[in-house]
């Protein structure tokens, strides 16, 4: 016998308080997407758009059913069926953005989900007034609306089509209002956020009930900054009048004329009583605000940073950590490894010659920055570019114009850049599927040229790691710099997973590795006055080197000794060098050899003597 299937775990959802999309006419577009649902049958997931030129307008097979579900209306207005059409296609369904559409109807009412039919970031839409097909998956919501509806058809679908098309029709303010009723119940988990005093505030409509109900008259939801996000939609929702109780103007609310105070204080209540028993959480983390409530799937957003830069002393686990944490994205990121003579050319992309089928040909090739772009935007999910070293190359020629995507708002750049051409053609021929099959000129033309300008869209992640000790480093200006995330990793950070590790010197004497490395960080520190990012970390060997005793004094030779001799002691050799010659380093090495860690003038407890010691004690 079948069992129910375990819940889902939960994501974290961006609640994108911080786009400035808006949507105009919520009415229509809440009005248009019932209207498209129930004249399609009652589907789930609704293709609803086709492209026309760089315009989306009702698909053929959408504009043919609603046709059908609403003639008997229009035509006894004298309207005909190419009229109706013609104001279908004014609908914001198919005018507004995608982040508007999706605020609305995933964080506000929660009637359905807006994707794109192609895989591409939700910044998209952002700039150029270009408009791509979209879909939209119906929830649950949907059917409490139709719940009323078709109690009373013959009342609700006039109002609906008057609200998608603004054709004027004889409807009653009785079943008017229902509707509007039911929309204010759908609203009520939503969150919104304004800036007052300095300070976030972050509330739902109940914050407003109960503030009027105290005795409030009038309450500004304007705040100091911006309006942004679902806050936007909201004032557009109020100026329409759909909420039963509340009236708006200029940024004040308050409550309607014809309603009571007691009515509102009741409502209140009930609303405070749902709320506590919803089950999802608010979660405020640095001024950014998520909410969990839905289940994860591959295209989730990663509460994560999107621009971050790991550094510290050397061997402190910097690139252990983005190895382990890359796991975030699965098989979904590429590595590369900045020296100095790395170029713009390498990292974004550029016009080379390349052999192909025994001649050579002159093509775009792809830097890691531009191919890691590709996959985020045709597949969805989150891809991971990490930057070994950053620093040691040129970080203001190597990422030229592609700096200013570095400003992010909700993981989106908030400034796009214009591509060459040749890069407009590449992007092209790896997103759009019927690029290279297309003999249309004009059509291929149009197919470039939607990608002008790019932007770095919110499910790519760029980390990268820091070693300000290495001599050969590039500076950043504070511009690059005040884009990324900086982590710093302590010079002991991450010395619980060497405990464990043991070794045994030339001299015979067994060590802890993580013993030895802090002796020799306070000769540097305490005797030589060495700044803390020159210290030895814990993965300065590698784990590697720690499971062998001939391995590790190989690698403590050729890379520790070395890196003293040459760089960290470089002025102190004397000093940290204090029990051998210590005029060439090959000396060194030689008396490391005889003399494991006395070659720096102190003497170790051997474990092995120690921990017998300890047991005669006990």
């Amino acid at each position: 016998m079948a069992t129910p299937e375990n819940l889902q775990d939960h994501r974290e959802i961006d609640l994108k308080l911080g786009i400035k999309s808006s949507l105009s006419k919520v009415r229509e577009t809440i009005a248009l997407t019932y209207l498209l649902w129930k004249s399609s049958g009652e589907v789930t997931e609704l293709h609803y758009s086709q492209a026309n030129g760089n315009v989306i307008q009702i698909s053929n097979d959408t504009a043919a059913a609603l046709k059908e579900f609403l003639r008997p209306t229009y035509n006894s207005l004298g309207i005909s069926d190419d009229a109706f059409i013609s104001k279908i296609n004014e609908n914001q369904l198919f005018r507004s953005q995608i982040e508007a559409l999706i605020v609305a109807f995933e964080l506000i009412w929660r009637l359905a989900k807006v994707t794109f039919i192609e895989q591409r970031a939700f910044s998209a839409e952002r700039t150029g007034g270009i408009r791509y097909e979209k879909q939209i998956t119906f929830t649950k919501n949907i059917d409490l609306i139709d719940i009323l509806v078709t109690g009373n058809q013959d009342k609700y679908i006039p109002i609906l089509f008057n609200w998608a098309t603004g054709f004027d029709i004889e409807i009653e303010d009785e079943f008017e209002e229902k509707l509007i009723k039911i929309l204010m119940l759908l609203s009520e988990e939503a969150i919104y956020k304004l800036t007052a005093d300095g300070t976030d505030v972050l509330f739902n409509l109940n914050g407003v009930y109960k503030k009027i109900v105290e005795g409030n008259g009038t309450i500004d939801i304007n705040g100091e900054l911006e309006s942004k996000g679902s806050l936007r939609i909201l004032k557009s929702a109020l100026s329409e009048g759909l909420n039963e109780f509340l009236s708006y103007s200029q940024g004040n609310v308050r409550l309607k004329g014809n309603r009571e105070l007691g009515d509102l204080s009741e409502y209140q209540k009930r609303v405070s009583a749902y709320l506590s028993l919803c089950n999802f959480k608010v979660i405020v983390r640095e001024n950014e605000v998520v909410a969990d409530t839905t289940p994860a799937d591959e295209h989730s957003p990663l509460n994560l940073p999107y621009n971050r830069i790991l550094f510290g002393a050397p061997g402190t686990g910097k690139s252990y950590t983005l190895e382990r944490e890359k796991a975030h994205f699965t098989e979904n990121y590429e590595r590369v490894t900045f020296h100095p003579n790395y170029s713009y050319g390498q990292f974004v992309g550029t016009y080379k010659p390349v052999p192909m089928d025994r001649e050579i040909t002159y093509k775009f090739v792809p830097g890691p920055f531009t191919r890691t772009l590709v996959k985020a935007i045709k597949n969805g999910t989150p891809q991971l570019l990490i930057i070994e070293e950053i620093n040691r190359a040129n970080v203001a020629a190597v990422f030229g114009d592609v700096f200013q995507l570095l400003d992010r708002l909700d993981g989106d750049s908030q400034y796009p850049i214009e591509t060459s051409e040749d890069m407009r053609a590449f992007l092209a021929s790896e997103l759009e599927p019927n690029f290279l099959s297309c003999e249309e000129e004009t059509e291929k033309k149009n197919m470039i040229d939607k990608y002008q300008k790019i932007v770095i869209p919110s499910n790519m992640y760029i980390w990268a790691t820091m070693n300000s000790a290495d001599q050969g480093v590039f500076p950043m200006d504070t511009a690059f710099k005040r884009r990324w995330e900086f982590e710093y990793i302590g010079i002991n950070d991450g010395s619980d997973a060497i405990q464990a590790y043991n070794v045994t010197l030339p001299n015979g004497k067994h060590v802890s590795w993580d013993t030895l490395r802090r002796e020799i960080n306070s000769l540097l520190l305490k005797s030589c006055k060495v700044n803390e990012d020159k210290l030895i970390g814990p993965f300065f060997l590698g784990l590697s080197a720690l499971v062998s005793d001939e391995k590790f004094n190989e690698m403590f030779k050729s890379k520790l000794l070395m890196y003293l001799f040459e760089d960290a002691a470089k002025q102190h050799r004397k000093v940290v060098f204090s029990g051998c010659d210590a005029s060439t380093y090959s000396n060194v090495c030689m008396a490391y050899d005889e003399m494991g860690e006395e070659i720096f003038g102190f003497n170790l407890q051997d474990e092995g003597q120690r921990e017998s010691e300890e047991d005669e004690e006990a």
